[in-house]
């Protein structure tokens, strides 16, 4: 897994989804910086905004988001960077992740982000005091990743995990996802 030099728990389960746990530091999760609210995950630093009603396709996207990272100059200091644009719709929150690689100096429009879909739920979290269960996320696919924030009495937020259902495809006797 990019970003993190840790082991991570994921799986595959009876419903034919697959999840994995997002490791979270152990301090500065969130930071509010000029506006925007910052989810700093191990790897990468998420930054969540609305969709600005001016932005209509990628290449608008793109600008949009590398100009809010060099504000926040966030292109030169940690190695990823992204900025989910966020809007609500009948189904749900949807995402339009981009993002940053500062080794490559590439910049991605994500067609799905495991770390934007679980800076969504960590914001979600913090706006409704309820850890959300099975939050979908629509990605730009369309596709939803569901979201679980689990809390304890020790610590505001324990784990974050993410899912999404998979077709588990056969091909020569060798298994593809």
């Amino acid at each position: 897994v990019s970003g993190t030099s840790q082991t991570l728990k994921a799986g595959i389960d009876r419903t034919c989804s697959a999840w994995t746990q997002i490791l979270l530091p152990q301090n500065n999760l969130i930071q509010s910086k000029s506006g925007f609210s910052l989810v700093n995950l191990e790897g990468i630093t998420q930054v969540i905004t609305p969709l600005p009603s001016s932005i209509t396709n990628q290449p608008q996207l793109k600008r949009a988001g590398f100009k809010i990272l060099q504000q926040l100059n966030l292109t030169n200091t940690v190695p990823a960077a992204g900025v989910t644009f966020y809007s609500q719709t009948p189904s749900g929150t949807q995402i339009n992740p981009v993002v940053w690689v500062r080794d490559i100096q590439t910049l991605f429009c994500e067609t799905a982000c495991g770390s934007a879909t679980a800076a969504i739920g960590i914001i979600e979290f913090l706006k409704t005091n309820k850890p959300p269960k099975n939050l979908p996320i629509i990605q730009p696919t369309n596709q939803p990743i569901y979201v679980s924030v689990s809390v304890s009495e020790s610590s505001p937020i324990t784990t974050v995990t993410i899912r999404s259902p998979i077709q588990i495809l056969s091909l020569n006797g060798s298994i593809v996802l």
